[in-house]
């Protein structure tokens, strides 16, 4: 569980990020996940974590572990431009919301997402 406190003049310790939103891209499995669970842990309370993930589903690991973050999950396909819209838009309204009064310090992307499958086929002449 995150150990984030807030210092004597009130703004969150963190990493000294003061409060963060944060899109984290892939994280439903593999090196996103470890990222997702990495940077949760270093995120002042109340600050955003957003997860882009492929299909609806869960951040509830994350919700559970760190209940002192704003966390949802952005469910859309990255791979098509519809998807990239979506997930625009849905950051763009939780900032909105995010941003009820509260002082957004930091705005930080961590972009996972991939097909490592077509990288390799690509790499094997596309079999």
């Amino acid at each position: 569980m995150a150990s984030s406190s807030s210092s004597s003049s009130g703004e969150p310790s963190g990493l000294g990020l003061g409060w963060v939103a944060c899109l984290v891209t892939g994280p439903s499995w593999g090196f996103g996940q470890s990222v997702a669970r990495l940077v949760a842990a270093r995120l002042a309370p109340g600050s955003l974590l957003l997860l882009a993930v492929r299909s609806a589903g869960a951040p509830g690991e994350l919700r559970a572990a760190y209940p002192e973050l704003r966390i949802q999950a952005l469910p859309a396909d990255l791979g098509a431009d519809e998807g990239l819209q979506r997930v625009a838009r849905d950051t763009a309204d939780a900032l909105r919301r995010h941003h009820d009064g509260a002082r957004l310090q930091r705005l930080l992307l961590l972009n996972n997402a991939g097909d490592w499958l077509a990288g390799a086929r690509a790499g094997r002449g596309g079999r």
